[in-house]
């Protein structure tokens, strides 16, 4: 799945989440903390402008529903 995650500076950045726990209850606009290290990049290819972008890959060891 894909999450917005807020920086410091109040910025949102898009990552990749690698999970196969329970999802029940999440759904868009659901806030989550996510707890993971970072294993890879995914490149992503941007709908509107047919440009590419890397995003981080997390792989997840715990995922809380907010």
């Amino acid at each position: 799945m894909q999450v917005g995650v807020e920086l410091p500076d109040g910025s949102v950045e898009a990552v990749v989440l690698g999970y196969s726990g329970d999802m029940d209850g999440l759904f868009k606009g659901t806030d989550v903390r996510v707890f993971g290290r970072v294993v890879d990049t995914a490149t992503i290819i941007l709908e509107v402008s047919g440009g590419v972008a890397a995003q981080p890959v997390i792989s997840v060891d715990r995922l809380e529903i907010m």
